[in-house]
């Protein structure tokens, strides 16, 4: 059960403010680069994977990996691209979807990075407004603990400094009302 108060601080020997969540029963995981060359399902003991293709030169491929239990709950699932799939599930009283990615890295073009951003908030202004949608995957950012970006990122990063694809992915954040969740 999350604590109200946060969770413990070893370092000051405070209470950190927020909720803290996590779970080692994952039961939905967003995978990148399978490298498949078409899309597909695949069963393997308790978990059905859902997958798209890769690109010509056998790179990227997005997909999930569901646990058998919420297989009934899947809506739908798209291979957009090799970079991009989204899977849609049925919750209680809502569908949640699940845009699953593998952005540029920091060598690719400038283009090729635009593209994929063009791309990503088409893909996300598409679906329905009402909609819970959860960005995840591989955004190859590294985002800082800059002060001016906390109200976008919190204060809980590994790196110092943000790069320019963590400023991409801040931009495409604040520009479609998303926070990013960054481990700490």
């Amino acid at each position: 059960m999350p604590r109200i108060r946060g969770a413990w601080d070893n370092k000051t020997g405070n209470w950190k403010n927020g909720l803290l969540f996590g779970t080692w029963n994952l039961k939905i995981v967003a995978l990148q680069e399978i490298r498949w060359d078409d899309t597909g399902t695949l069963d393997i003991q308790e978990t059905t994977i859902l997958y798209g293709k890769c690109n010509e030169r056998r790179q990227f491929g997005t997909g999930f990996a569901i646990h058998k239990s919420l297989v009934p709950n899947i809506r739908d699932f798209k291979d957009i691209n090799p970079r991009t799939s989204l899977l849609t599930m049925k919750a209680q009283f809502f569908n949640i979807t699940f845009i699953n990615v593998h952005a540029p890295s920091k060598d690719k073009s400038q283009e090729e990075k635009d593209d994929f951003y063009e791309s990503l908030d088409l893909i996300l202004n598409a679906l329905p407004q009402y909609r819970i949608k959860i960005v995840l995957g591989d955004l190859n950012a590294k985002v800082g603990r800059e002060t001016v970006f906390r109200p976008i990122i919190g204060s809980h990063s590994l790196h110092e400094v943000t790069n320019d694809n963590g400023l991409r992915l801040i931009d495409f954040a604040c520009g479609n009302g998303l926070v990013v969740n960054v481990p700490s």
